[in-house]
């Protein structure tokens, strides 16, 4: 049998180095293109609404790197899968981590194989001990399978809420430098130039309404519209599944199902 680090752990390893170089490339990418948010004001009723600016494309990069710490994750569950299930017999027939939506579909599947196989099985339910943890692989499977042929549709996204900020020489209920949050309904909207983003501001003080304001787009990455995570951040979910699997991985290695020498 190879030793963990030579082979699961090598793949956990590199999975977590393309995680970092996403980090790395991704805050690059989007501090040297930064999304801007251009006031319209209309007299008529006094409000501001506000247009994106920002042409920009994601890099292929990114997706390549995605990809790579998927395909990396998903190649660590089955080395660790098929060193538990084979015992590491050269010549065993090879066997792929099971991929259910949740533990009590594992126990129907493997409650008749031979008791080694059993182990190994049970191993995986100690190890993963709620659905959440069952999810994040179903995602990462569907994810690995579909990009075999394809990198992911990345987009750029907003999340949560944009800041909006009051000129600073404008008093409103007796305070300067106001600051509101304009909150986002569906938890993510794609940011595309020349969108409307989905607010509205009317601010009436004691000069008049406010014809002229600045709003902050904090862009992030994410999978793009028609992909398996549509609108998900992509660093949070590559973070979140290394961690999954890295930690699952540890666990065949403490149970004594996989080899460390």
């Amino acid at each position: 049998m190879r030793s963990w680090a030579y082979s699961v752990g090598a793949k956990v390893e590199r999975a977590k180095e393309h995680v970092a170089e996403f980090e790395r490339a991704s805050r690059a990418f989007l501090d040297a293109n930064p999304y801007k948010a251009i006031s319209q004001f209309n007299p008529k009723n006094g409000e501001v609404r506000f247009l994106l600016e920002g042409k920009h494309v994601i890099p292929a990069r990114l997706a390549a790197i995605t990809s790579d710490a998927v395909h990396n994750m998903r190649s660590a569950l089955d080395i660790a899968w098929c060193q538990a299930w084979t015992k590491g017999a050269f010549g065993a027939r090879k066997e792929y981590f099971p991929i259910v939506r949740h533990a009590d579909e594992l126990k129907s599947r493997f409650q008749t194989v031979k008791k080694p196989h059993q182990r190994a099985a049970a191993g995986i339910a100690l190890a993963i001990v709620d659905d959440d943890i069952w999810k994040k692989l179903f995602r990462l499977n569907e994810i690995n399978t579909r990009d075999k042929h394809q990198v992911p549709i990345l987009a750029a996204a907003a999340y949560q809420q944009f800041i909006i900020k009051f000129p600073p020489d404008v008093t409103l209920d007796g305070e300067t430098g106001v600051e509101i949050k304009g909150n986002i309904d569906d938890g993510h909207v794609f940011l595309k130039h020349g969108m409307e983003l989905p607010l509205v501001v009317t601010a009436d003080t004691n000069k008049g309404f406010v014809a002229d304001m600045e709003c902050n787009v904090t862009a992030d990455i994410s999978f793009g519209e028609g992909e398996i995570l549509q609108g998900e951040p992509v660093l949070k979910t590559l973070r979140e599944t290394v961690q999954v699997v890295d930690g699952l991985a540890n666990a065949f290695l403490i149970a004594g199902l996989i080899s460390d020498n």
